[in-house]
C-alpha cells in the first residue's frame, strides 16, 4: 500500500523457525537476516526516513530494527512485543520456544535482548496498530508495550481497531492503512 503513494518500498524475507535444517531461523538468525537486508538497501534520499513495517512476528522484527538503529521509525501491526508473555501464554503454538531455541530459565536472558518491551526506549517513532478481537496476539500486549515505551520517553502511538482480528490490519482496504499513511506523512519532512 505505501508504494502506491509514491514511497519506495521493499520486502525483506527472513528465515522462519520451520524449514530445512540447514536454513532454520530463530534467535538471532532471523534478526540477522533483517539486519543484513537493511544494511544492503538502496540509499535513501537525504532527509527521508527509512521505516520498517511488519505484521505479527514481522512487527516484532520492525521494532527490533528500530532499536538497533537500522531504521528511523517502525510501524508494527499486531506485533509480538513481549516474548516472555507469549511463552507464558503458549501463543503461536508455543512459537517463542521454537524462536529462542531454549525454554524456562535459559530463556530469561534472551527475553531481555529479543523482546521490544525490554528494550525501550527505542529512540525512534513507533506506530502500533492492533485489533481488539485479536486471538493470536492479545491487544493487551500492545497496550502494555505502548504504555511502557511512552513512559520510557519514546514517541509510541497505539491505534486500536474495535472488533478487528489478527489479520484484518494487513488488508490494504482496511482503515488501518489510511491511518498508517497519515502517520508516515506526519513523520516525513515535506519534500
Amino acid at each position: 500500500p505505501v508504494a502506491n503513494d509514491g514511497w519506495r518500498a521493499g520486502t525483506v524475507e527472513f528465515r522462519r523457525t520451520e524449514g530445512p535444517d540447514d536454513d532454520l531461523g530463530g534467535w538471532p538468525a532471523t534478526f540477522d537476516d533483517i539486519s543484513l537486508a537493511l544494511s544492503r538497501r538502496a540509499p535513501v534520499p537525504d532527509g527521508l526516513p527509512t521505516i520498517a513495517i511488519g505484521h505479527s512476528a514481522g512487527g516484532h522484527l520492525a521494532l527490533l530494527a528500530a532499536n538497533a538503529g537500522l531504521v528511523d521509525a517502525a510501524v508494527a501491526l499486531a506485533p509480538i512485543t513481549d516474548l516472555e508473555w507469549c511463552q507464558r501464554e503458549g501463543l503461536g503454538e508455543n512459537g517463542t520456544d521454537l524462536f529462542l531455541g531454549v525454554t524456562g530459565d535459559e530463556a530469561r536472558p534472551l527475553y531481555r535482548v529479543a523482546s521490544p518491551v525490554e528494550l525501550v526506549p527505542l529512540g525512534r517513532p513507533q506506530l502500533i496498530v492492533h485489533g481488539s478481537s485479536d486471538d493470536r496476539v492479545p491487544v493487551e500486549q500492545s497496550r502494555a508495550y505502548a504504555a511502557r515505551a511512552r513512559e520510557a520517553g519514546d514517541q509510541a502511538e497505539l491505534i486500536e481497531h474495535d472488533g478487528a482480528d489478527h489479520f484484518v490490519v494487513i488488508d490494504p482496504e482496511h482503515p488501518t492503512w489510511s491511518q498508517v499513511r497519515t502517520w508516515i506523512r506526519s513523520i516525513t519532512p515535506a519534500a
